[in-house]
């Protein structure tokens, strides 16, 4: 517990410092080339140095302002139609509906950065989960709750985070150019429309795919569609 502690720690203040050493010291190589061909070498090593920091500070800035327009306007728990509607529309189908979750499958999309992944909650009901890369690693994962019979989407839980592994740790051999920059990586962000929510603990407690947001909604922590 303690080493890990010591290596985050490590991590996320020694690699600013180690990535900033780095292009210092390739400035440095760069003024030197520059300075046998006959040029003034400190011009071009802190030129080379200026653009390289230049490049990183507009990426950071860039992810963020993204992210965080993302966080704003499209994370969070949306419901499209309450218990009270579905059951209405659906008289004496509630009770007969037995938990039965399984694992259904998942596609990948790798062309287009995307996968969706399918589990059965019971005979009417199925979690869906759609995971998108998009720009500057940041990841869309949007949960739904999907009626089967009528093709109807209940409600959809999105998230955003980052896809950047980090350079050790379960996923350390699949870590790119970004895990470098930890100062890139976000937490998962759960917006502004709703409390964190666990969505397949919540919906499907004791076999009641509804009792979750009905408190949800009774406390106005829902932006309905």
């Amino acid at each position: 517990m303690m080493i890990g502690i010591l290596l985050m720690i490590l991590y996320y203040l020694g690699m600013p410092i180690l990535f900033v050493a780095f292009f210092v010291g390739l400035s440095w190589i760069v003024g030197k080339i520059a300075q046998k061909l006959g040029y003034k070498g400190w011009i071009f090593g802190i030129c080379f140095f200026l653009l390289v920091l230049v490049y990183f500070v507009v990426e950071w800035e860039l992810s963020n302002t993204q992210y965080k327009n993302f966080c704003e306007k499209e994370a969070g728990l949306v419901v499209y139609k309450t218990p009270e509607q579905w059951q209405k529309e659906n008289p004496n189908v509630w009770e007969t509906l037995k938990y039965e979750f399984d694992y259904l499958g998942d596609k990948s999309h790798k062309g287009e950065k995307y996968e969706i992944i399918t589990y059965s909650l019971n005979q009417r009901f199925i979690e869906e989960e759609i995971r998108k890369e998009m720009l500057f690693s940041i990841v869309k994962s949007q949960e739904s709750i999907i009626d089967v019979k009528t093709g109807e989407k209940m409600l959809s839980y999105t998230t955003f985070s980052t896809n950047i592994p980090p350079i050790f740790g379960p996923s350390s051999m699949s870590f790119t150019r970004k895990s470098w920059m930890p100062w890139l990586m976000k937490n998962t962000c759960q917006g502004g429309k709703s409390n964190s929510i666990n969505l397949r603990q919540r919906l499907v407690n004791e076999q009641r795919i509804f009792r979750a947001y009905e408190s949800t909604l009774s406390k106005k922590e829902i932006k309905n569609n």
